[in-house]
């Protein structure tokens, strides 16, 4: 499976080049030991959970390697690749297995060998052993993986982040930002802006109504402008739909605000500001699709639903067109057990109820049909980029370890995200669209 995911003249073809042959030596020692198939009967996780990280850990480590230049990186790459997944190092061997199984899953190491690296390098450091410079690296919003992101943020200037997040507040009045001041983000994939992005090139390129700049953004507004044109070009890629029609016409883009908007705008509206301020683009994408998909059917309806996900119509009466019936059908499979009324409740309605208690979350912050309706397909954009061989924590939250939040996972996120391919290609059929819902022109 190693080679059908990363042949070796894949990451060779990387590598040689301007760096050091002791440099070279490590990278393919590493690779060369890594296991060539996902680990089997291996508990606490089930053959399928065992596949799924490992799938996404060489996607991962393709990506630290492309980037791994000098020897101090070389030497590090096990911090590295732990910083990638939000685990310190120094705590690795502490952790339990499912906190730490994408660092495990591509090593040929028993998983009991406390004290021993995930990967084999020819200068293997002990992940027990703290090592003060990886420790600082570790720290640094320099480090989070720079290599993974085309533009570095300014505030890589900024004080020290510690690993663990202590707050004086009751659990259910913390904050997301708070909650997420650690979590690793990064971009891997194709460079879609070569150059800084303008506003007029963003906007038209993708039909938005406006883009809205912070005055008081504290991070550069232009970094903050290219990240997410190039999420919201992978957005396009992984639905396979044009750039033009993610806008709709309609949509607001608002770019370094610290809040999100409290009016009708919201419905219509991304509030982009980096380092998880906010929910992840796709998640405030799909919401906004919700709403507009809702809007398309309540001129016809007695109905004040803001989401179609959450409208409970048998049937659509007054609606004439047949993409729009077909998209609102499978809505509700998507959410039909996702509710408390439903008789067989997925798994991850379960998880996200238990995550509001475990988090302190007020009741129905994650388990609103709207907000479980976004999660999925924010899991579903993860593993559809992870196809394209790309990772953007811009774009998607971190569904696979669920570092803020329940998703959906194993059977059942396969289940939803065929579901969500059968949206998106009835929203691709030809049948007449009303005109409230997007634009003719754009499909």
């Amino acid at each position: 499976m190693l080679q059908s995911l990363w042949p070796k003249a894949d990451w060779a073809s990387y590598i040689n080049d301007n760096r050091d042959d002791e440099v070279i030596k490590i990278l393919t020692n590493i690779y060369d030991n890594l296991r060539i198939s996902p680990r089997k009967k291996e508990p606490p996780l089930s053959d399928e959970q065992w596949h799924d990280a490992y799938t996404t850990s060489i996607a991962v480590l393709k990506a630290i390697f492309r980037k791994t230049r000098t020897m101090e990186q070389a030497k590090s790459i096990n911090a590295r690749f732990c910083e990638r997944f939000g685990i310190e190092y120094e705590e690795i061997s502490t952790l339990p297995l499912k906190k730490t199984c994408l660092y495990w899953a591509v090593s040929n190491n028993p998983l009991n060998s406390l004290g021993v690296d995930a990967l084999n390098s020819t200068a293997p450091q002990q992940a027990i052993k703290k090592q003060p410079e990886i420790s600082q690296a570790s720290n640094t919003v320099n480090n989070l993986e720079p290599t993974l992101v085309r533009l570095e943020s300014p505030i890589t200037e900024q004080p020290k982040k510690t690993s663990t997040v202590i707050s004086t507040k009751p659990a259910a009045e913390e904050t997301l930002s708070l909650k997420t001041a650690n979590v690793k983000k990064g971009r891997f994939g194709p460079v879609f802006a070569t150059k800084d992005i303008i506003l007029d090139q963003f906007r038209l390129e993708f039909s938005l109504k406006q883009i809205v700049l912070s005055p008081d953004s504290i991070e550069d507004t232009q970094l903050l402008l290219n990240q997410c044109y190039e999420s919201l070009c992978d957005l396009s890629d992984a639905l396979e739909m044009p750039r033009k029609w993610l806008g709709m016409n309609a949509l607001i883009l608002r770019i370094g605000h610290s809040e999100v908007l409290d009016s009708d705008d919201k419905y219509q509206s991304i509030t982009y500001a980096g380092e998880t301020v906010h929910q992840s683009i796709a998640h405030q994408w799909i919401k906004c699709l919700d709403a507009r998909f809702a809007t398309g059917i309540q001129p016809n309806m007695q109905t004040f639903d803001r989401y179609v996900s959450t409208m409970y119509q048998k049937e659509l009466t007054g609606v004439h067109s047949e993409k729009i019936k077909a998209i609102y059908l499978i809505v509700k499979k998507i959410t039909k057990n996702m509710s408390n009324f439903s008789n067989h409740k997925l798994q991850y309605f379960i998880d996200s109820a238990s995550f509001e208690v475990v988090h302190g979350h007020r009741q129905g912050t994650l388990t609103a049909m709207p907000e479980m309706f976004a999660r999925s397909f924010d899991s579903y954009i993860e593993d559809r980029l992870s196809v394209l061989s790309r990772t953007n924590h811009y774009l998607t939250a971190d569904t696979v370890n669920q570092t803020l939040a329940a998703y959906p996972q194993n059977a059942e996120r396969k289940e939803l995200a065929q579901l969500f391919s059968a949206l998106f290609h009835a929203l691709k059929q030809p049948d007449a669209v009303n005109p409230n819902l997007t634009n003719p022109k754009n499909q």
